[in-house]
């Protein structure tokens, strides 16, 4: 986030303000220049909260499973503790550019990292990143249709939604590592993958393809049969009904298919494979009738 750059002349020579288009950084506020007085000041200037969590640091560096080193950039010169799940891990100053690297114990998948920054008597907090896995996953029903494919990565990293071999939408993942990208509307068969980028770092999701709404039965049902399968979104959970009862919960790899051990199936009864993703998005399948 930034400030207008016009606050910031006039913080370094006390010159009258002037309206500039052009913003300033933390990452271009010299220590040299500016004492805490003067980070106060900036501070009190930003446009809104997130400004001010950016000056008291951000993360360059993936925040994923097994990373053993945390880079950012805050207020040159300031001090920056580094908190992993409200343990301090870390303390070090950032150079005259305001960039740090700081060693850490392997990161965890859910914990939170958060930098407080210090410069004499100016401190601020910055926002708090989650650390995700290495590859990224998409949470979004692929599906015929659908034009919005959302998913989580490294936060604050870039990433592109490749589709059919193609980049449809890039985007950046938010301080939790959440991403929603608009897309031209999905075909039937399409290979989705996106990739997560921060620098030179990037990783790569799963291949997932996109199928049809409804959940399809793949196998025949005949009496005495223990097996059902069948193919729905990637990623979704599916519920196997079984004359009005759910008798199987399973979750669809990333191709769509899925299979479900049930109780050995008779002569007339009714099946029906019912998907769902985190609750919010529904669909179901047609009801079979199971033969001899």
């Amino acid at each position: 986030m930034s400030v207008k750059k016009g606050l910031v002349t006039c913080l370094a020579i006390a010159a009258v303000c002037a309206t500039f288009q052009q913003t300033v950084h933390a990452d271009e506020v010299s220590g040299k220049q500016y004492t805490s007085s003067t980070v106060n000041q900036l501070v009190s200037s930003v446009k809104s909260a997130s400004d001010e969590t950016s000056l008291s640091g951000i993360v360059s560096s993936p925040l994923v499973v097994g990373a053993t080193s945390i880079s950012g950039n805050a207020v040159a010169n300031a001090k920056v503790d580094v908190w992993v799940s409200g343990s301090l891990k870390a303390t070090v100053y950032a150079d005259a550019k305001g960039n740090f690297t700081v060693e850490v114990p392997a990161l965890a998948k859910g914990q939170i990292v958060q930098l407080g920054s210090t410069l004499d008597d100016w401190s601020g907090e910055s926002n708090r990143f989650e650390v995700t896995d290495e590859a990224p996953i998409v949470i979004s029903p692929l599906v015929v249709g659908e034009t919005k494919v959302a998913g989580r990565a490294a936060p604050e990293s870039k990433v592109d939604v490749w589709i059919g071999g193609a980049i449809q939408a890039t985007v950046k993942t938010d301080a939790g590592g959440t991403w929603v990208a608009r897309v031209p509307a999905l075909e039937k068969g399409q290979i989705v993958q996106p990739r997560a980028s921060m620098g030179d770092w990037y990783a790569d999701s799963t291949r997932y393809q996109v199928v049809d709404k409804t959940p399809d039965l793949l196998i025949s049902l005949r009496a005495g049969g223990t097996k059902v399968a069948g193919l729905s979104a990637p990623g979704s959970t599916v519920n196997i009904w079984i004359d009005g009862a759910i008798e199987a919960t399973v979750t669809t790899d990333e191709t769509g298919i899925w299979v479900a051990k049930v109780p050995a199936l008779t002569e007339g009864q009714v099946v029906q494979a019912k998907a769902n993703i985190g609750g919010y998005w529904l669909a179901e399948g047609a009801s079979v009738t199971v033969v001899k």
